[in-house]
């Protein structure tokens, strides 16, 4: 079971509600998963409402650090390169998470040593952008309870 972490009744001007919970996994030792929501300011509105997660992989010795780089350097990166084209942003936020992730997690030889699969999303007015990667998933919940995947895993099962 998930226990949810955080509810927003209400994000920003779009009226939408979101939950998110995370949990460590059935064979890990740990819980290596990082998570958030950014809600855009009064003078940035049209940036959209960010939300990343994040799931360090496990038997890897730094998946939790590789999930909470990932998705700070996502959060960072999305607001400082915001240009009014949400997709051009978050793909430049993805792309600076892989960057992170291996500066910090890289060893002393500077060969990374943690990784994590990531999910970010950018809602803007009726528009939703999503970027993936590795086996984090994106579904949408529609009005009658149906839940349906809208990503595509990196992965050899899918």
């Amino acid at each position: 079971m998930v226990r949810v972490d955080q509810i927003y009744k209400t994000l920003g001007p779009y009226g939408v509600q979101a939950a998110y919970g995370t949990r460590q996994g059935h064979k890990a030792s740990g819980n290596e998963d990082a998570v958030m929501v950014s809600l855009p300011s009064e003078s940035s509105l049209e940036a959209g409402i960010l939300c990343v997660v994040a799931d360090g992989v496990g038997g890897i010795s730094q998946g939790a650090t590789a999930s909470n780089a990932a998705v700070q350097a996502v959060a960072s990166t999305y607001h400082s390169l915001f240009k009014g084209d949400p997709p051009v942003a978050l793909r430049n936020a993805v792309l600076a998470a892989h960057e992170a992730v291996r500066q910090a997690t890289a060893t002393s030889r500077g060969n990374p040593e943690g990784a994590t699969t990531m999910v970010a999303a950018v809602l803007q007015k009726d528009e939703l952008w999503i970027a993936n990667v590795g086996d984090s998933r994106a579904y949408v919940l529609d009005p009658e309870g149906n839940i349906a995947q809208i990503t595509v895993d990196h992965s050899w099962i899918q």
